[in-house]
């Protein structure tokens, strides 16, 4: 059995987006104490913003940090998600807006 490392601390919102952007380039990615992160965090560490950890495995650690250091502006958010995040909310909006009759 392989031994898992943590790669990534943060809160659980964060730690899923790192999760997936692993996940998409093939690093098998966890993550570790997710629920008690987001229902008690400071039971983990009295630094809250650090509770739900991204785990991989040992073999892929170093890929994993690279990637990270390749893909993130530090410490704001990944450069390419940004746009199409923004694109996303704006879509979300228009179909609220649709549905609901207007703001």
């Amino acid at each position: 059995m392989e031994k898992l490392v943590a790669v990534y601390w943060g809160t659980s919102i964060d730690s899923g987006f790192v999760k997936n952007i692993l996940e998409m380039d093939g690093i098998n990615a966890f993550l570790r104490d997710e629920a008690i992160g987001i229902l008690a965090p400071w039971y983990i560490t009295p630094d809250w913003k650090s509770a739900v950890k991204v785990i991989v495995p040992e073999s892929q650690s170093e890929k994993a940090i690279q990637l990270m250091k390749d893909y993130f502006v530090y410490p704001i958010a990944p450069r390419s998600v940004l746009p199409k995040a923004l694109t996303y909310c704006f879509v979300a909006l228009l179909i609220i807006s649709l549905v609901c009759g207007g703001f």
